[in-house]
């Protein structure tokens, strides 16, 4: 025990108080060296000062640290063999340690065998030693090094894809380097954390079904076909037998055309079709113009108007498309990537299984709704809060329909709608809807006289609005806003931000990530989401938010969050090594969906992984979790295991 003492005492001594001459005794040099053909060697080479020794590479317990060197990034190269000693060692007994130890003095000379796969060649990694001089130690130290060897042609040609002959490329005899991924299955299933597929039943997915259902009920964008529904069935003058049978009639009607209308396009446009259109510029764009129709058509601006004049079959049947085209719109944010899993259930009944539950959740709310606000006749007090309900919805839809612009604007990198402007936006509106519900000023086609009464339901909706602009005003500085995390942009979107908001630790570039994590010794929050994807910004609204989860992110981590769905071009097209073929990509998104399945064999959404600064896993794979226990205890555990790991070489 006291031996361990003394030599800790020695080393925190010698960390201290070296003397200036002798600060560093050690000196490294790195060269790569070729040996013919494909073959080649990295030479690590040590000027040690008189006095001092640095220990071999092999050494007992409760001794210094060996030698060794670590390799965080190979590119072009493949390691061929372990490190071996040039220069012999000399075995010595070390009274420092009281052991029989091998070290170098004066000079050290290590080679490590590699072999070339491909040009350019990018290494970079770290010496670990530690050296002594007989009366003090130094700790275990990093010397850095970084080898970078310009393109001379291909080494190995099956690893290359030549342009066509009829391209530029090939008239310019430009030859492309294939992107490999090197893959981390076996190490996630040695760490044996990784999360085993559960098996879903039918029930299983008539319930996820039902609840995203409830889910998107939450949002704007089925509000006005609600309304539009209360509206066509109150226009229907009848008894309330045949009310209730024409309401449960077009309630059936949709429950089985929905299902098999979403069936029939998953089966030809395929099951990601769902969470691609959400990304899609074009798709975005019409869902924006169709609520600002919508929202002016509830502001009862002259000419947007239902065909109220046709037979009541004529405006269901319109009702009935409109709510078809909406829902399914609105779906893909919400079921998008279920439908992968329902369909591994069962590639038919999966999805219908699962859209069967998603429209009945819809229908339940919309039936309710439609027999409380149907089953008295319409009076013109009653004509009046329905046409103030239709106002107030069109604030609302106007507001979502921001969504869809900020949507392009996260797909394709414009950069923008950020955070703070979003904000400024949606504070406007509901300031300007507080106004109206004062009854500062009526739309044209308000029921209300000139000068409306305030009612006590109109007072507390004005201060529920005001008090909501509030709450938002904050938000234009950067504080988190849970309430709404899940419908605006991400914090890193944010300009200006005077809290902590994931804002110097946070990236959406994997390079970019990674090098901050080696440069600052963090381990890696890996996450692949999708900007369309409801789970994925649930995740990181209600999760990230916590605040044990974002003091330990913030403090021990560094974020990287990649969009499999972003259309951002990249700066030039890239080849990529995917399934076992090689294919071109010009969009991030690519890379990163590539990325996730080349490197971690998944493609689910959301997919979450912690690795160490150096590429290397340190946990299993965490899909979607709601339960902040279970989440703070994957990033501990990582945490522990990074520091077992690592810190033992600092």
């Amino acid at each position: 025990m006291y031996r361990y003492l003394h030599i800790l005492v020695f080393c925190l001594l010698a960390a201290l108080n070296i003397p200036t001459m002798d600060s560093t005794p050690v000196s490294w040099s790195v060269k790569f060296s070729e040996t013919g053909g494909n073959r080649a060697e990295l030479v690590f080479s040590a000027d040690i000062a008189e006095g001092w020794e640095v220990y071999g590479l092999q050494l007992p317990e409760g001794g210094p640290r060996p030698t060794r060197v670590v390799i965080e990034e190979g590119t072009g190269i493949k390691i061929n063999g372990p490190l071996y000693e040039i220069i012999p060692y000399r075995e010595n007994y070390d009274t420092l340690f009281e052991l029989l130890l091998k070290s170098y003095q004066r000079k050290a000379a290590l080679a490590m065998p590699i072999e070339i796969v491909s040009h350019p060649i990018n290494i970079s990694g770290y010496i670990v030693y530690q050296a002594s001089n007989r009366k003090t130690c130094t700790p275990p130290t990093r010397h850095r090094f970084n080898i970078n060897i310009p393109g001379k042609g291909d080494v190995n040609e099956s690893l290359y894809k030549t342009a066509s002959e009829d391209s530029p490329e090939s008239r310019q005899n430009v030859r492309e380097e294939v992107i490999y991924w090197k893959s981390a299955k076996d190490i996630i299933q040695q760490i044996g954390e990784t999360e085993q597929p559960k098996t879903a039943t039918a029930f299983d997915l008539l319930k996820r079904g039902f609840s995203n259902g409830l889910l998107a009920l939450c949002f704007p964008s089925l509000w006005p076909i609600i309304l539009m529904t209360i509206y066509s069935f109150r226009k229907v003058r009848t008894s309330r037998k045949r009310l209730l049978i024409k309401i449960f009639s077009y309630d059936l009607s949709i429950s089985v055309i929905f299902p098999f209308a979403g069936l029939l396009i998953t089966q030809i446009l395929g099951y990601d079709f769902f969470s691609e259109i959400n990304g899609n510029i074009y798709f975005n764009m019409a869902m924006f113009l169709i609520f600002l129709a919508l929202a002016a058509y509830l502001f009862g601006v002259k000419g947007v108007k239902l065909p109220d004049k046709a037979p009541a079959t004529v405006r269901l049947l319109f009702l009935g498309t409109t709510v078809l085209i909406l829902v399914l719109s609105s779906t893909g944010r919400f079921i998008g990537q279920i439908l992968k899993e329902s369909a591994s259930f069962e590639p038919i009944t999966g999805p219908l299984i699962l859209f069967t539950g998603f429209i009945g959740a819809y229908v339940s709310v919309t039936t309710i709704l439609c027999l409380i606000c149907n089953w008295n006749t319409a009076t013109l007090e009653s004509k009046a809060r329905l046409t103030s309900l239709n106002r107030i919805v069109g604030f609302f839809i106007l507001s979502y329909s921001i969504t869809f612009l900020s949507d392009i604007d996260l797909s394709y990198g414009f950069n923008i709608i950020g955070r703070d402007i979003f904000i400024a936006i949606w504070i406007s509106i509901y300031a300007v809807l507080g106004i109206y519900l004062l009854g500062t000023f009526s739309f044209f086609r308000d029921w209300e006289s000139s000068s409306p009464k305030i009612t006590v339901k109109r007072l507390v909706a004005a201060i529920v609005s005001f008090s909501f602009c509030l709450y938002m005003l904050p938000g234009l500085w950067g504080a988190p806003l849970s309430i709404i995390n899940l419908i605006i942009p991400p914090s890193y979107t944010q300009e200006f931000s005077v809290y902590d908001n994931y804002k110097d630790n946070l990236f959406n570039d994997y390079e970019e990530g990674m090098a901050y994590a080696y440069s600052h010794e963090r381990p890696v929050l890996l996450t692949f989401s999708s900007v369309g994807d409801a789970e994925s910004r649930l995740m990181e609204s209600m999760l990230w938010n916590f605040t044990p989860i974002r003091t330990v992110l913030n403090n021990e981590f560094a974020i990287i969050t990649l969009k499999t769905d972003s259309k951002e071009e990249l700066p030039k097209s890239r080849l990529v090594s995917k399934g076992g073929k090689t294919v071109r990509i010009k969009t991030y998104g690519e890379l990163w969906s590539a990325l996730q399945q080349e490197r971690f064999g998944s493609s689910a959404i959301p997919y979450q992984i912690i690795l160490s600064p150096y590429g290397e896993p340190l946990s299993g794979a965490l899909g979607y979790s709601n339960s902040a226990t279970e989440y703070l205890e994957f990033l501990i555990k990582a945490l522990n295991r990074y520091k077992k790991q690592y810190d033992e070489t600092e």
